[in-house]
């Protein structure tokens, strides 16, 4: 897990778990510091210290914010759902 400081203060974390041969993001942004550019900050530095492979994560259509930070990072999308039948949107991007 790796936290993102702004001025002493905590403002996003990033997190990723190796799961079936792909790199699965989680990371989040403090709700006073969304529409900073911080998510975009934490999902780019964090990527910098994965090893080549793919990297993917699940985004709900509702979250305008992670799709924009997705798709302007350059991943891959697939709408899909989860196991509720909800939909979601899978972004992933292979790492050379």
């Amino acid at each position: 897990m790796y936290i993102l400081v702004d001025n002493g203060v905590p403002v996003a974390q990033i997190r990723f778990e190796l799961k079936e041969g792909r790199w699965l993001i989680g990371y989040s942004v403090a709700a006073a510091s969304r529409g900073k550019g911080y998510g975009t900050k934490v999902l780019s530095m964090g990527m910098e210290h994965l090893p080549p492979g793919r990297i993917a994560g699940q985004v709900k259509p509702v979250n305008s914010g992670s799709v924009h930070i997705f798709r302007k990072l350059g991943f891959h999308e697939q709408q899909t759902s989860d196991a509720n039948g909800d939909a979601l949107f899978e972004f992933w991007l292979d790492k050379f």
